[in-house]
């Protein structure tokens, strides 16, 4: 918690500069790779909840992977288009649509690295 928290810190800190050098670049880093790993977690529960409704089977982990990021991603780019649309676009609503999807999807955010672990023969 106290990662996040500083990674946060120092993302607004920094707020965008390429230039910033010092061990708070190293933190608005982590901060990055971990808001494209919250997302792409995001888009594989809601591609992978998706492919279930649309009853698709698959016939390998990679398949499925793919598949469902690819749909989940879409979706997310709709659910962008339409607040664009609507005239939304702001960092508290796209925020909040973020954490109402994460809470509507809690139990099944580490579903990709359970998946993998429990098809994977190593």
């Amino acid at each position: 918690m106290s990662l996040l928290l500083a990674g946060i810190y120092a993302h607004i800190r920094i707020s965008g500069s390429q230039e910033y050098t010092g061990p708070l670049a190293l933190l608005d880093r982590a901060f990055d790779l971990g808001l494209v790993g919250a997302i792409a977690s995001i888009a594989f529960c809601v591609g992978r909840k998706l492919g279930r409704k649309l009853r698709l089977s698959f016939f390998s982990v990679a398949e499925e992977f793919s598949f469902s990021i690819m749909l989940g991603t879409g979706s997310l780019a709709l659910a962008v288009l339409a607040f664009g649309l609507l005239g939304l676009l702001k960092p508290a609503v796209w925020s909040s649509f973020l954490c109402c999807a994460r809470l509507h999807l809690r139990g099944r955010l580490m579903m990709p690295f359970t998946i993998f672990l429990r098809r994977s023969r190593l």
